[in-house]
Parts: C-alpha cells; structure tokens; sequence
C-alpha cells in the first residue's frame, strides 16, 4: 500500500514539474516573438509555391505572403515585427543575392530629411544615420527571423548588393557611399565611408528627391553604372549615367566616357505645350538608368524621364554599352495629354521564359495600354513577339509587372488612390492590387486570377524567396 502511495505521488510530482516547464516554455516563446527574435512556427508551404514579401506602409513592418505558383493565389501570412526601426516611416527591403537574407531600412525622404539652411544653399540634409535590420529567412515556411539591427553613419536612399553577395553598396542623399560588409552568418559589419564629387539623386530642378537613386552592378560585379547629378547655380543642373569600376574591396573608380558619347540622336518627345509636344532633354542630358539585365549579360534596358526604354548591347561584361537594335522604345505621348510615363515608373520587365528571357516593355502610367513582349535574339537585338493585356485599366494610378522566380507567373501590380468617403479630410490613400498571369512558352500570357488585396503595402519593394 505504501508503495502505491509513493508511486502515486512521484507520478504526481513527475506531472506537476511537466507542466511547469510546459510553462516556462510558453511564456519565453511569447516574450521572444514580442522581441523578434524567434519566427512565428509555420507549417510547409504546398507544393509550388513561393513566398512574398512586401514593406508595410508605416508601423516598422514587413508584410508576408504564400503564392500558389500553379493556381495564382496569394495567401496572408503574419506580419514581421522590426524593432528598432521608425514606425512613422516606409521601410524598402532588398534580398540578399544567395536569397536567404532581407535588408531593411528607412530610406532618404526629402520631405523628412531635408531642412532649409539659415545662410547657405537652400537644403541641407538634417538626418545622420540610417537603420539597417537584417532578416534570415526560413525557405521553408517563409517566416522571417530578425539577426541584427545596425545604425550606419549616412541616410541611405538605396543599399544594392554586390553579386558575389560579400558585401552592399549604401549611397547616401549627403554624397556619401558605404561600403557594408556580409558575414558568413549573414551579419552586417562597416568597412568603408567615402564621400563623391558628384551628387546622387539631383532632380533637374536642383534639387536632392529620392526618385533618382539608381546604381546598379552590371553581370559579375566588376562594374556598377550610377544615375548621379550636379548642381550649379548659373549652369542649372544635370543628370548622367556614370560608370565605375568594382575593385576588390568594394572600393569604386569611376572611369571613362558616357556610353552616349558621339552619338547623334534626336531629342525625343516632351511636355504638353498647349496641345503641342515639345523636345525635351537630348540623350546627352537624360541617357538613362539601367532597370535591367538579361540573363546572358548581353542586353541592358535603360529608362529615360521622357517616356523611353533605351536598349543597350552591353560589351566586356559590362565595361561599356552600346546602341542596340532597336535603339529605344518611346512611349508615345497620350493624345489627351500630350505626354507619357515619366522616369521613376518602371516600363521594362524581364522573365525567364524557357532558355532565353522574354522583355515586356509597357508605359507604367497608362494602363489601358497593351504590354509589349519581345524576346532577345542577341546582344542587344530584340525581336517583337507579340502583345497582350492584363487586368489594369485607365482608372488605375500606375502599374508593374514582375516575374517571379519560378518563371511561371507574371504579377501585375496597381496602384490607385483611394479617397475615404466617412474622412475625406484624410486625403487619399493607397490602393495596391495584385493580378496574376501564366506565362506560356509560345503564347500571351493568360490572366488567370485576378485582382487581390495588398492593401498598406508598397508593393513596389516586393522581393521573392523559393521554398527549399
């Protein structure tokens, strides 16, 4: 009897110390979620599917999502939390070149960052660092686990990572370049803190705005191409595409002539001159920024302010380029408003499409036009295929397409404004939405979902990650 009476109470004992630790394991794992230091447990995603994320539009967010690559369907996952960073501001993500790590930070705003300066010229910059959160992500559920929260000393308007993915190149709106350094764990770490002559991000007015931030690597890093600008107060302003050499560290040499140079080409079509399109700015002065790069490295698609795509044939891997064939793409002016998209639209996009890329070229501010599709023959030669339609229509603000990386799908991305009928005080609001088509070797692409809700997301900043 004694004997069933201890052994009665060791199993109590033994059931009691169970759900203390039961406990104490709940609880740590609610306080670590509240931190951010441990992924929300997901289970695996279906076969086919890719994760998406997106930044949210204030609240230090990133927005997660499951898309079904064989049906188009999005699927909410729970948001990631990131401490550290400011909630009153948009956050921009980048992905990691091997895909397993997410870059956050507030970019430069110059209606945040920018104060007018008691005695000297007009705008100085009022914000001295920028906040960086790094993010591993799990390619198995797409939950996202935060690894560090690092300051740099310089207000970042664009982080490009180098190919190899050794390090990220920071470009500051006070002319400052970073150069960041990647662990093997993913961890980030200063190397380099340099300043530039030239001015990034100058708008043809004079003034910094983020909407020329545009540096990118060219196919194996050893060079990069850089939209930079000047300011003079009796030449005015100008805007050029800049080519640097990547030196082993990081390190950037900027080094010959404009790609443009000895070019003759006629300025294209403008503003609206009361009912009248006008030349604007020449190649010399708006060549472009590079928006991408096929897959064979030989092709590069350039965006003017005057509603073009430049085609490029791009030489030495990367050390020049070259007028393609055909030379540009112009968006032609709107007959009701004499003009066409403008350059901080995106009108290029490029998907793998079986063993050569497949470009659509479209005008992303009118979107009741037809996207165009061509497929590359050569270095830099296109060959027009076909066009088609997707699901925006001329009610829509703008619109992207983007390919995800299975190349399976093509999502197109509206944008609208939005007024709020019970506060209309408020203003306007962002309306994102997402479609979806399935792209077909010989074909159009074919609408096969149409419009979801990414409602508070920039859905400009979307980034993708294949489950493993």
């Amino acid at each position: 009897m004694g004997g069933a009476v201890c052994r009665a109470a060791d199993a109590l004992k033994g059931t009691i110390f169970l759900l203390r630790f039961l406990i104490l394991l709940f609880c740590f794992t609610l306080t670590a979620r509240a931190n951010g230091t441990v992924s929300v447990a997901r289970p695996s995603p279906p076969p086919g599917s890719v994760f998406l994320f997106a930044p949210r539009i204030g609240g230090a967010k990133i927005a997660c999502f499951r898309l079904d690559t064989r049906t188009g369907k999005l699927a909410a996952l729970p948001d990631t939390l990131l401490p550290g960073q400011n909630a009153k501001r948009s956050l921009q993500i980048v992905r990691h070149p091997g895909g397993q790590y997410i870059y956050a930070f507030a970019p430069f705003d110059e209606s945040l960052d920018m104060s007018e300066h008691p005695t000297q010229m007009p705008w100085y910059v009022n914000r001295t660092t920028t906040v960086v959160s790094v993010l591993r992500i799990n390619n198995r559920t797409g939950a996202l686990t935060l690894l560090q929260t690092l300051a740099v000393p310089a207000v970042l308007g664009q982080i490009t990572p180098h190919p190899s993915g050794r390090y990220l190149l920071g470009v500051g709106g006070d002319n400052v370049l970073l150069t960041i350094g990647v662990a093997q764990n993913g961890r980030l770490h200063l190397k380099n803190r340099s300043t530039d002559k030239r001015t990034f991000a100058m708008d043809f007015s004079g003034y910094i705005t983020a909407e020329y931030y545009d540096w990118r690597f060219a196919p194996g890093g050893d060079y990069l191409y850089a939209l930079v600008g000047g300011w003079h107060k009796d030449a005015g302003s100008s805007i050029g595409l800049d080519r640097y050499r990547v030196g082993k560290n990081g390190n950037l040499t900027r080094f010959g002539a404009e790609w443009f140079r000895g070019r003759v080409e006629a300025e294209l079509g403008g503003d609206n001159d009361f009912g009248r399109v006008v030349p604007r700015y020449p190649v010399s002065r708006d060549p472009g920024s590079v928006v991408a790069w096929t897959r064979t490295g030989k092709t590069a698609l350039l965006r003017t302010r005057q509603g073009a795509v430049r085609v490029c044939h791009v030489l030495r891997g990367g050390a020049s380029l070259a007028a393609a064939s055909p030379p540009q793409f112009l968006l032609a002016p709107r007959a009701d408003t004499g003009r066409s998209s403008r350059g901080f639209d995106t009108p290029a996009t490029v998907a793998p499409v079986g063993k050569r890329d497949v470009l659509y070229i479209y005008d992303a501010g009118y979107c009741d036009t037809p996207y165009e599709t061509y497929r590359e023959v050569s270095g830099g030669r296109l060959r027009r295929v076909q066009t088609f339609r997707g699901a925006a229509t001329r009610y829509s603000n703008s619109r992207q397409l983007i390919a995800e990386p299975t190349g399976r799908l093509l999502l197109e991305i509206r944008y609208g404004r939005v007024r709020d009928k019970n506060n209309p005080d408020n203003g306007d609001s962002l309306h994102v939405r997402l479609s979806v088509l399935r792209l077909r070797k010989n074909e159009p692409p074919v609408l096969i979902r149409g419009w979801q809700e990414l409602s508070q997301t920039a859905g400009w900043g979307v980034v993708f990650a294949e489950p493993a």
